[in-house]
């Protein structure tokens, strides 16, 4: 995505009404440059060509061992 930075928050999984996996990020007051990051994101896990990922608003990240 071309964007690097570390920032600390929290994050909660829940199942939303429609079945869809919801990720739903916190992040403390005043924390700038994650405005896109906040809330809620729909998050799938799935496994392809033997790598387990996730994806966060259909952004795919690869679980590296």
């Amino acid at each position: 995505l071309g964007v690097e930075f570390t920032v600390k928050g929290t994050y909660s999984i829940t199942e939303g009404d429609d079945g869809v996996t919801l990720i739903t990020f916190t992040f403390p007051t005043g924390t700038e440059g994650i405005e896109d990051f906040k809330g809620e994101h729909v998050l799938k896990e799935g496994t392809e060509d033997g790598v387990d990922y996730i994806k966060i608003d259909g952004v795919k990240f690869n679980k590296v061992k």
